[in-house]
């Protein structure tokens, strides 16, 4: 819907306490950086926070991920930091490049979506 409604970027913030939900929300971002044809902006907290609740461990990483299509990395990783290290990472986001690749690309998954198997599609995008 986010693609829908004209987005390009979607970040993502996240907290997760260990690798399972690390890689759950990491996979996850892929997923929709594929779908969708989008940039996706991922961080998570690290380190912890040991007289908090549920935030006495963290694992994370900064990262971001593009559509898995020619000529983004193969990975569809741009850029990604150390896991678990606090640290900030930079990439500059070429949305003319992002137009093409949905446009002309070897994997046009958002051009060829089903919005037919969608109930009520048009009125979540409209509204």
């Amino acid at each position: 819907m986010a693609k829908a409604k004209g987005a390009d970027v979607i970040f993502c913030p996240s907290c997760t306490d260990d690798r399972h939900g690390f890689h759950r929300v990491r996979y996850t971002s892929h997923a929709r950086a594929i779908e969708n044809q989008v940039y996706v902006v991922l961080t998570g907290t690290v380190g912890s926070l040991s007289t908090v609740d549920f935030m006495r461990a963290n694992f994370g990483q900064a990262v971001v991920i593009t559509p898995n299509d020619i000529p983004f990395p193969p990975k569809g990783l741009l850029v990604e930091g150390e896991i678990n290290q606090d640290m900030i990472v930079t990439a500059d986001l070429d949305l003319n490049l992002l137009y093409e690749v949905r446009e002309k690309g070897s994997v046009t998954t958002w051009r060829d979506r089903r919005v037919d198997l969608y109930v009520d599609w048009e009125k979540h995008v409209e509204g």
